[in-house]
C-alpha cells in the first residue's frame, strides 16, 4: 500500500496501467498472484491492487475491411498494438511518419482472404478437431454442455 501510496504522491509516472505489463514487470513491491480468469475472485484487503482482463466486444464486421485511415489513427492513438495494426487489420504503414501505405495494406488484405481460403474448413470437421466431451476441470461452473441440443443452422 504504501509503494502505491508514494508512486501516486510521485505523480503516477512512468508505470504501465495494462495488466499483462504489470504482472511481467512487477513495478510495485509486493505478492504477485495469477488466477485463472473464470475462476471467481477471493476476497480483497486494503492495499490490494486487483487487475481483471475482461474479453470485450471484438466490434462489427471484418477487420479487413475496416477503413485503413480509421485503423491508423487507432494505432497512432495507441487503441491498437502495432502488432494488432498488422495481424488483424493487416495494416502497412511508414514508421516513421505513421502513415498508411494504402497499396500495401490493400495487398497485404487480398493475400490474407487467399490465405483465410486455405485455412478453412467444412463446419463437421473443424467442430470434430476442437470439441471436448466435458469441460475442462478448473472450470467451477459452466452451463449445458450437451452439443446436441445447440442449433448450429441459427
Amino acid at each position: 500500500m504504501e509503494a502505491v501510496r508514494q508512486w501516486l504522491l510521485d505523480g503516477g509516472k512512468g508505470m504501465t496501467f495494462e495488466g499483462s505489463s504489470m504482472v511481467r514487470e512487477q513495478p510495485i513491491a509486493g505478492e504477485y498472484l495469477v488466477d485463472h480468469p473464470m475462476q471467481p475472485a477471493d476476497p480483497r484487503v486494503e492495499g490490494d491492487i486487483w487487475i481483471q482482463r475482461v474479453g470485450g466486444g471484438g466490434g462489427y464486421g471484418d477487420p479487413l475491411e475496416r477503413d485503413p485511415e480509421a485503423a491508423m489513427l487507432d494505432l497512432r492513438r495507441g487503441l491498437i498494438s502495432p502488432e494488432v495494426a498488422h495481424q488483424v487489420y493487416r495494416l502497412v504503414w511508414d514508421p516513421e511518419r505513421m502513415e498508411v501505405d494504402i497499396g500495401a495494406t490493400e495487398a497485404a488484405r487480398r493475400e490474407e482472404r487467399k490465405a483465410r481460403l486455405t485455412r478453412g474448413r467444412p463446419y463437421d470437421e473443424f467442430v470434430t478437431s476442437w470439441r471436448a466431451d466435458s469441460p475442462p476441470e478448473h472450470l467451477g461452473y459452466l452451463g449445458s454442455w450437451d452439443w446436441e441440443d445447440g442449433d448450429r443452422e441459427g
